[in-house]
């Protein structure tokens, strides 16, 4: 049986009969029988000309002579011609309108004229003014369902769901899954790509898919060459449709104010409650029916739309916009085909934690002797590095903020955090420091993790406010170190400009705790030489006045000023420090250009001495496992425990918990200090807490780099979460980390990636109970997996892991900043 046959055998079409007593004409198309009701039918009500008008007879023996009524003829002309067969009342979406009589087969009226293809467009404009223009979804739902609600050719009998188009209607696939549309078109080479297997719901979605299906950027950039309307060449983007070319040229690299100008004629892109534009009609619609409605205003407005809650959750979750809830219900409701997956779906979906599957150990594993191994391996890996490749591509920019406080003082309620801060500049205590694209117009999250060991969060507790001030944009693959470079700056210009501060100088009183040496190192002499000529000199850190040309060292806009605030629990304040004032040197400034010059030389000299004598940072990966103690009866010791698991691996049927970081290597301990700093962060310490328990480290490697450590530390979380949801015979090693080193994985060669993948969906564990001369599957220097545990225990490697409240020093804090960017 032929696709289209198999089709139609297992969805009977619906008949739809002409609604125009007595006609029986019957077809099993919405267009065509929309078309006869409208043009075709004679049965139908019609319009007609008055008596006066002229006429041609429309048989074969008339003449092409037009012939006028005479008042006789008109009046019995008249009483038949306005006298049509009885017909039932007019119904919503029918065409009484059209007075066109050409189908009619007796007379052609010469002032009717026929249905041009202008015609047409008016038709459309006044239909889109009618029920489009300037309309919010739901107004346009609402003024659907009035014109014509009750049609069965635009309104589902079903789910009550009203479609403009009859064609629309006939696509709409009511009350049925996905699942059931797969079975459905199984058949139906239209509703598939050859090259993938992806499935399509609407069949003509698919030629657009095609063009792009496994093609490279590159190969893209390749067919397209040479074809302007398929690029934007100041972006450098290729794109495979011309329509999304014309519309992305049209916006690009346009201002806010550009875009108005753009859209000022166009009242479908704007909110008219708020005066913002829109370059997308539909975001515009979402808003407008939300606009200045609070977020119980917004739940109560959607509580009866089904697109804006999750039903499969309890309680029910409401979402705001319709695309976070289809995503919501996509990552955790929905049994996902790796296969069927678009490339919109792999960007927004975790392939390492979706459809609750994480630790549950559900899942059988996979045997390299299948023949669909290798495909399943692919696809896995293809959506990894998908959404790997579009999580870091927003994630390019780092950004160096400043934050304001003066312990003590707030702000009143009803001044503005920017008047306030104008008129306290001067008197503010500033802190500088960096954060990721995610979360900037903010300071970095672990000032609010830790608010107790913060400058700025110490503060806040003391009773001052504080306020964001600024942020510096910095982009490209090493915006990270660029942000650091200057954030090292800006601090110890400002530390410098107040030791050799003078009477009348406006001096900006910097409180970052540490200098950032190491930072301050990736500046070039010559940068590092301006910095302090202009501390030096007494010229101003910062300017807030805009417009200014003063010789100042970073002018701030303050259009992004806000007040920060803190969540406080009791043991920030128990454990809050006490105030330790900032010894501040003091030195004389020189009188003259040359004793100046022979200063900045000095200090220079003197700050690549300090730097040249910091101590290597040495990085390393660790590993730690979370035990319960009611498995291990009697058992206290570490040792113990790992050398009992190690003699019943494969007998007894437990859960151990592994966990897998990178740090800056100790002289006591070897896990990264936020485990120990504030133990309610750590994924570690919170197992810990739940119960009995007891965290074990089995190994600490050393690496080559920080990069080097990020990627070992990302090949282990990957794989561990792949085999944590793997059937397991004895001991079962479930996954704690709670996030995937992207940045690392990307790193990773294809062959590394494929190993990591392919053990993981095997079954193989992270840890392994086999003898020590067991051959690692990957070795490199003392980095091995798996990780042998009779090695680590010939080694002594094994160790409890203390929970123990340390002070933060300048290399911990690297750590702290890291961990929430």
């Amino acid at each position: 049986m032929s696709g289209r046959l198999s089709k139609l055998a297992k969805r009977p079409r619906k008949t739809y009969k002409c609604k125009y007593h007595p006609c029986t004409f019957v077809v099993d198309d919405l267009d065509a029988i929309d078309l006869h009701e409208r043009r075709q039918c004679i049965f139908r009500p019609t319009s007609f000309p008055p008596p006066s008008a002229t006429y041609t007879p429309s048989s074969s023996s008339s003449t092409s002579a037009t012939h006028q009524i005479s008042d006789d003829e008109t009046a019995s002309s008249s009483f038949a011609l306005v006298t049509p067969p009885p017909t039932p009342s007019p119904q919503i979406g029918g065409s009484s309108d059209d007075s066109s009589m050409d189908s009619m087969g007796e007379w052609s009226f010469m002032n009717q004229s026929p249905r041009t293809p202008q015609a047409k467009k008016q038709a459309t404009a006044a239909l889109h003014a009618e029920l489009s223009c300037g309309l919010t979804s739901t107004e346009k739902k609402a003024k659907l369902k009035e014109k014509y609600g009750g049609d069965p050719k635009h309104e589902c009998d079903k789910c009550g769901i009203v479609f403009q188009k009859p064609s629309a209607l006939q696509k709409h696939f009511c009350d049925t899954s996905r699942e059931d549309l797969e079975k459905m078109f199984k058949d139906d080479d239209s509703h598939w790509c050859e090259k993938c297997g992806q499935f399509f719901v609407q069949s003509t979605d698919k030629p657009r898919h095609v063009v792009i299906c496994q093609t490279t950027k590159e190969e893209l950039r390749e067919i397209f060459k040479g074809k302007p309307d398929h690029w934007c060449y100041p972006c450098d983007i290729v794109f495979a449709w011309k329509q999304d070319a014309a519309y992305h040229t049209r916006i690009c690299g346009k201002t806010k104010d550009e875009l108005r100008t753009i859209f000022e004629d166009n009242p479908e892109n704007w909110c008219r409650k708020c005066d913002t534009v829109f370059t997308n009609t539909s975001n515009r619609n979402s808003h407008v029916a939300i606009c200045g409605k609070s977020e119980e205003e917004i739940r109560t407005l959607l509580q009866d739309d089904p697109s804006h809650w999750c039903k499969k959750c309890d309680p029910h979750v409401f979402f705001k916009w319709t695309n976070s809830a289809e995503l919501h219900i996509l990552k955790f409701h929905t049994n996902i085909n790796i296969f069927n997956l678009t490339k919109s779906q792999m960007q927004q979906v975790n392939p390492l934690n979706y459809n609750y599957e994480r630790n549950e150990g559900t899942q059988d594993p996979l045997f390299p002797q299948d023949e669909n191994f290798r495909n399943i391996v692919g696809q896995r890996l293809i959506w990894a590095n998908t959404f790997s490749e579009y999580l870091l591509s927003r994630q390019t920019d780092c950004y160096v903020y400043r934050v304001a406080g003066l312990e003590g003082v707030k702000c009143q309620p009803d001044t503005s955090a920017k008047d306030f801060i104008v008129a306290n500049f001067s008197q503010f205590g500033i802190y500088v420091g960096i954060n990721s694209t995610i979360t900037h117009n903010t300071i970095n999250g672990w000032h609010k993790k830790l608010p107790h060991k913060s400058t700025p969060g110490q503060l806040f507790i003391r009773g001052g406010d504080v306020f964001f001030l600024s942020e510096e944009t910095f982009s490209g693959p090493d915006a990270f170190n660029v942000a650091r470079a200057n954030e090292a700056l800006e601090i110890n210009y400002g530390l410098i400009g107040m030791e050799f501060a003078q009477q009348g100088d406006e001096v900006t009183n910097v409180i970052n705790k540490k200098r950032e040496l190491r930072s301050l190192g990736l500046n070039d002499n010559e940068t590092l030489s301006s910095m302090l000529d202009g501390a030096i000199r007494g010229r101003k850190l910062y300017c807030i006045n805009e417009d200014c040309s003063c010789p100042a060292f970073r002018h701030l806009l303050l259009n992004k000023c806000k007040k920060e605030i803190f969540v406080l629990q009791p043991h920030h304040f128990e454990q809050l420090p006490p105030p330790n004032p900032i010894n501040q040197q003091r030195s004389t400034r020189p009188l003259d250009e040359t004793g100046i010059q022979t200063v900045v030389k000095k200090r220079l000299s003197d700050l690549r001495k300090e730097i040249s004598l910091l101590p290597v940072l040495i990085y390393n990966n660790y590993s730690v496992i979370v035990v319960k103690l009611a498995d291990f009866p009697g058992l206290t010791t570490p040792r113990a425990i790992v050398q009992h698991l190690v003699d019943n691996w494969d007998k007894n049927k437990i859960v151990i918990w592994s966990y897998f970081g990178k740090g800056i290597e100790g002289t006591d301990e070897t896990i990264n200090m936020h485990h120990k700093n504030d133990p309610s962060t750590s994924s570690i310490m919170s197992e810990v807490e739940k119960g009995v328990r007891m965290a074990i480290q089995i190994s600490s490697t050393r690496g080559k780099s920080k990069e080097d450590v990020g990627e070992k530390e990302s090949f282990m979380i990957y794989e561990s979460i792949q085999n944590a949801k793997k059937k397991k015979p004895g001991v079962r090693v479930a996954c704690l980390n709670r996030r995937m080193e992207w940045g690392g994985w990307s790193r990773l060669s294809p062959e590394i990636q494929s190993l990591a993948e392919e053990s993981g969906s095997i079954g193989i564990s992270p840890f392994s109970a086999a003898p020590q001369d067991e051959t690692p599957l990957w070795e490199e220097g003392q980095f091995q997996f798996p990780i042998n545990l009779n090695r680590q225990l010939d080694n002594h490697a094994i160790k409890l892991v203390k929970v123990s409240v340390t002070e933060i020093d300048e290399d911990d804090e690297e750590e702290e900043e890291e961990e929430f960017m």
